[in-house]
């Protein structure tokens, strides 16, 4: 009995927080006050890794708690146990630990794999928009039926679909970072392995987003894929039907995006419809509106939208 009074004191703290969270939303949708916000907000670069990320950090609550309490717990029945019930106790209670400790490396290493991808495509995001300053549109995190569409770049000199791929760099012999990425016959040529994946998933979100201009509009707009490298120094070929850049300022798109090839007006309204789907967040601060029980479920999440490309 000691055991168990001791650990239900222990989430007596955790308890009290989530009934004030809870109560306070309560109160706050009661003054009966909305949000200013009617339109939905555009998607951020990275959007959807966040969200990814955020809830492998809630994920990982379960495992800190599991290794926390297991020395309260054998401290709690050390007392109240004889010797060979605890020493049963003991062995259950550090393998919960063990698989607590395990599930922990494992979300963790997959939050490293999140933060890599979500801080690439935030930094090819953000170099993008020095575009708009030439004219372009540039939208980010695009949901569609097979996954996100990393950027779109709209303008007269044609349409591009970007596929951000943040690669760590490998170290040469003499410690140095070694930057040089070189493309051929549909490959790119890292200093420690060699893909087509990155230009083959690029090719894919292009093609989708040419069929639903097309369908959308009559038109066959062109439309080019693209693979971005943040960081990387990259030797490509001049020929091909894709495009391999570091996004800096831009990167190689600056050359593009000047040129007249769609007349400005049908770029308009190419622009338009993708923002439609690049437009599809709604604002956090209606949580707090008193029909917010409409749009939220129990928990404070808000229920799940399906609004595709």
């Amino acid at each position: 009995m000691t055991a168990l009074v001791s650990f239900l004191v222990s989430l007596l703290g955790i308890a009290i927080a989530v009934c004030v969270l809870f109560y306070r939303v309560y109160l706050t949708r009661r003054k009966n006050k909305y949000s200013p916000f009617t339109e939905k907000l555009l998607r951020s670069p990275g959007y959807t890794l966040g969200q990814q990320l955020d809830k492998l950090k809630d994920d990982l609550i379960g495992p800190y708690l599991g290794i926390a309490f297991s020395p309260i717990l054998l401290f709690a029945f050390y007392r109240t146990l004889n010797f060979t019930a605890f020493v049963v106790t003991t062995v259950i209670v550090i393998g919960l630990g063990a698989i607590c400790l395990k599930r922990l490396l494992a979300l963790f290493k997959d939050a490293q794999v999140l933060r890599l991808g979500l801080d690439g495509e935030v930094y090819t995001g953000q170099e993008l928009n020095f575009l708009m300053r030439q004219g372009a549109w540039v939208f980010h995190d695009i949901p569609y039926q097979y996954g996100n569409i990393d950027h779109v770049v709209v303008s007269k000199g044609g349409i591009f679909v970007v596929e951000t791929k943040a690669v760590r760099k490998p170290a040469s012999g003499d410690g140095k970072r070694q930057s040089k990425v070189s493309v051929s016959g549909g490959k790119i040529y890292f200093p420690h392995h060699a893909t087509q994946a990155p230009i083959e998933q690029a090719k894919r979100h292009a093609q989708h987003v040419r069929n639903y201009l097309l369908k959308k509009t009559g038109r066959q707009y062109p439309v080019t894929p693209v693979v971005a490298l943040p960081g990387w120094y990259v030797s490509t070929e001049k020929t091909a039907d894709y495009l391999v850049i570091n996004p800096k300022r831009g990167g190689g798109l600056r050359a593009f995006v000047e040129k007249d090839i769609i007349p400005i007006n049908d770029a308009e309204v190419a622009a338009n419809h993708i923002e439609e789907f690049a437009r599809s967040i709604q604002s956090k601060t209606d949580l707090n509106d008193p029909d917010a029980h409409k749009r939220y479920d129990f928990f404070l999440n808000r229920k799940r939208e399906d609004d595709k490309m």
